[in-house]
């Protein structure tokens, strides 16, 4: 049933993630996941639900125990979630997802594929998580003066920022 409100309160989420655990618990992944397909369909234009869910499922997977290809095709499909979630309207969810897909790209060995994603974030002094994929792809791709460079300004900006906060303490 297709909800033409096109919302899902926050309350209405939280309870559904856990059903969406309860279910993955008592009946297995793939009546989890097909669970979550459905809910998708229903607020097709949620990208909380989307984001919410893709990162549940994907920590859920981790622990499923399936066999590789079983869990791929499943990943794959989380992977096209985190796909359309990079065109999100919500700064936080179109980031989120691009730092889940350049991990997954990081984990692939696809480097080039993991600078799209990580080029599509902002860059800002706040964001360490993307300085740490960007020095990660910089040492895979045998750029190790450069990894070394930006994670010597990391840690300078992380040292000022420590020494303001005890100066205002």
């Amino acid at each position: 049933m297709l909800n033409r409100n096109f919302l899902i309160t926050k309350q209405e989420l939280i309870l559904f993630c856990k059903e969406i655990h309860d279910t993955v618990l008592d009946k297995g992944f793939e009546a989890g996941f097909s669970l979550a397909q459905e809910k998708i369909r229903e607020y097709p234009s949620s990208d909380t639900l989307l984001h919410n869910l893709a990162l549940q499922l994907q920590g859920l997977l981790a622990t499923a125990g399936l066999a590789e290809e079983e869990a791929t095709a499943y990943l794959d499909q989380i992977g096209a979630w985190y796909e359309r979630l990079t065109q999100s309207s919500e700064a936080v969810i179109r980031n989120g997802a691009c730092f889940m897909l350049a991990s997954r790209a990081i984990a692939d060995g696809q480097f080039e594929k993991a600078q799209e994603y990580l080029d599509q974030m902002p860059n800002r002094n706040d964001t360490p998580d993307k300085r740490m994929l960007q020095a990660t792809i910089y040492l895979n791709q045998n750029r190790a003066e450069e990894a070394a460079e930006l994670m010597e300004r990391t840690l300078l900006t992380s040292v000022n920022d420590m020494q303001m906060v005890l100066y205002k303490l």
